[in-house]
């Protein structure tokens, strides 16, 4: 079946599938960009570029290491101001297969992928969010860790399944109907 796939995408659901296995369905998450969303992460930077353009003028003339001495906040706020861009290009790398046997998540990263495998059993899906444009999350696991941030203790939940995906319904349904 022609999923319309790239390459690199076809590449990385062969390294994980099985010989005897049959792909049902290929799905991708949601990639949009909002950038938007991050205005507050632009106004930083913005400011903190001015504070640096500043310091390296000083009284008109540019310190000569000025640029050498900058570069590593150069670098910070680089990567920064780059967390929309990393954000998206992770999720256009994901994939989520369904086979006759499993459920794979292929989570996309800057480079490679890391992958989550789901067998079919009538008691995997944790949890299922619709939103009110069809759009939504079938989530396999959730995982809950606990970190310190600021002298308290702080739940990070972390969900793992098939996530912000379009006709959430629909999939849904396919994927019952191969647990059986």
């Amino acid at each position: 079946m022609d999923w319309g796939l790239s390459d690199e995408d076809i590449s990385a659901a062969r390294k994980v599938l099985q010989e005897d296995e049959q792909l049902v369905l290929v799905i991708k998450p949601r990639a949009e960009l909002d950038w938007r969303s991050d205005l507050l992460r632009w106004i930083v930077v913005a400011l903190a570029s001015v504070i640096l353009v500043g310091l390296m003028l000083q009284q008109g003339q540019a310190h000569p290491l000025a640029p050498l001495l900058t570069l590593p906040f150069w670098t910070l706020l680089l990567w920064v101001v780059s967390k929309p861009w990393r954000t998206w290009r992770c999720a256009r790398r994901t994939l989520y297969l369904l086979t006759n046997r499993r459920a794979i998540v292929l989570q996309g990263r800057l480079f490679g992928h890391h992958y989550y495998i789901f067998p079919l059993q009538r008691d995997m899906i944790d949890a299922v969010a619709v939103r009110s444009d069809g759009s939504g999350n079938i989530v396999f696991v959730t995982q809950n860790t606990w970190t310190l941030r600021n002298e308290q203790i702080v739940d990070d939940i972390r969900q793992i399944g098939f996530l912000d995906i379009d006709n959430v319904k629909v999939v849904q349904n396919i994927l019952e109907n191969q647990i059986g």
